[in-house]
């Protein structure tokens, strides 16, 4: 067991489970454990350090706090990677839809496909971890983050492919760098909770009117400010979250949202 490991396996609640996997002639283990730390503390509406998080794919985080600092998480070169075997894998299922249909065996190209997918579910698993550690070691003590509510499409059955696929690969990336500033940012005694995300990329955060994005330039027409449209959007998150709490309305939390859905009355 890496050594790194061992503080974090001593301060375990539990150990739930232990699976030692054989693939390509080695022995993988992966162990789940369970951690008790302290509910984050609740701070008051004013004074509490609201940081509003955007994520994209190029810029997979943009985050800004009350003080105006700026977190940019590049995610580029995972975006050209993930995309670069994508393509691959589409061509390959290609290749072994013809393979099937000529009764050829179709073994060698399966063994390609499963690594392939392994070595991207790895490279965005990692990826999205550092984000995490980066976001919550930046944030500051007792801040509360807060990202757009992930609007995830319903599953389809038939093979996706192009800008739908983009769009799947981004929303499962986005997904995972969520899970995983939760879990760390409860390590923390970070708050997360989410604000419906109308508009928030098209709405100038200086004066509220609606404005132009150009990829990645915001253009306000009423006022005349000029932002990097990713500031603008996370500016946006993290004023819609301080303005529900100071009028007295809940932002939602991703626990709240799952008992709801669980039909769970809230605590």
């Amino acid at each position: 067991m890496p050594e790194a490991f061992l503080p974090r396996l001593a301060q375990a609640k539990t150990i739930d489970s232990l699976t030692v996997l054989e693939r390509d002639g080695r022995l993988l283990g992966r162990l789940t454990i369970t951690l008790e730390v302290p509910d984050p503390p609740t701070a008051r509406p004013e004074t509490e350090a609201v940081v509003g998080i955007d994520l994209n794919e190029t810029n997979a985080l943009v985050a800004v706090d009350g003080q105006e600092r700026v977190l940019f998480v590049s995610g580029k070169a995972v975006k050209v990677r993930n995309r670069r075997t994508a393509k691959t894998r589409a061509r390959l299922q290609r290749k072994l839809a013809a393979h099937k249909a000529q009764h050829r065996d179709t073994r060698s190209v399966r063994r390609v496909l499963k690594r392939l997918g392994r070595r991207q579910r790895h490279r965005t698993q990692t990826f999205a971890q550092t984000v995490a550690k980066r976001l919550v070691e930046w944030a500051p003590p007792q801040a509360v983050l807060v990202f757009e509510r992930l609007q995830v499409p319903p599953p389809q059955q038939e093979q996706i492919r192009g800008r739908a696929l983009r769009c799947r690969l981004t929303l499962w990336q986005r997904g995972l760098i969520r899970r995983w500033v939760e879990q760390r940012a409860q390590e923390r005694g970070l708050q997360v909770v989410e604000v419906n995300p109308a508009y928030t990329s098209q709405t100038c955060s200086l004066c509220g009117q609606r404005g132009n994005r150009r990829r990645h330039a915001f253009t306000c027409p009423q006022c005349g400010s000029q932002e990097h449209a990713d500031i603008n959007a996370a500016r946006n998150i993290r004023d819609r979250c301080t303005q529900l709490r100071l009028s007295g309305l809940p932002s939602t939390s991703p626990e709240a949202r799952a008992d709801k859905a669980a039909g769970k009355p809230p605590a």
